[in-house]
Parts: C-alpha cells; structure tokens; sequence
C-alpha cells in the first residue's frame, strides 16, 4: 500500500512503521477567555506597578501598600497561569 506524498501527511513506506498520531489539547472558549483575562491583569498589574516605582520619587505608605498589592496579584496571576497551562496539558 502505497500513500501519496503530500504536504503534512505521513507515507506509508513498506518495513517501517508509522508513528501514532500526537494529541492535541483542545482549547474551548471559556478557556480562552480565563487564561487572557489573567494574562491581561498579570501585565496589567507589572505595567502599573513599573509606572507606579518610576513615577513616584518618594513613596508613602499608600504608594507602598499599592505596590505590594500589585506584586500580590502579579504573583498571583503567575501561578495562575502555570496552572492554567499545566491542567491542559495534564489533560491530554
């Protein structure tokens, strides 16, 4: 049996066995739309935070608390994407 060469499909050649076909995460969505909302606040958060420490030459105590908080949620959104992405590529 003999299978046409064409551009992104496997030959059959006599003697060798082809390799089984890869899996391919399914993204839905509802995914797509939870992994950029945290993506997009993580960014948002960095970019306020950079904005925030080279804007105020003397921080007070509130400018300080805004940037731990900041850094909270830029931590937080980090994880959240690791996880996000290790839970689909977990599910294959």
């Amino acid at each position: 049996m003999t299978i046409e060469p064409t551009r992104g499909t496997l030959v059959d050649v006599p003697g060798k066995t082809l390799a089984p076909p890869v899996e391919v995460a399914k993204v839905t969505p509802l995914f797509r739309l939870v992994f950029f909302s945290v993506l997009g606040l993580t960014i948002a958060c960095l970019v306020a935070s950079v904005w925030i420490t080279v804007a105020v030459k003397n921080p007070n105590d509130q400018a300080k608390q805004l940037l731990d908080n900041l850094a909270t949620i830029e931590k937080l959104g980090f994880g959240g994407i690791l996880g996000l992405l290790g839970g689909k590529s977990s599910a294959l």
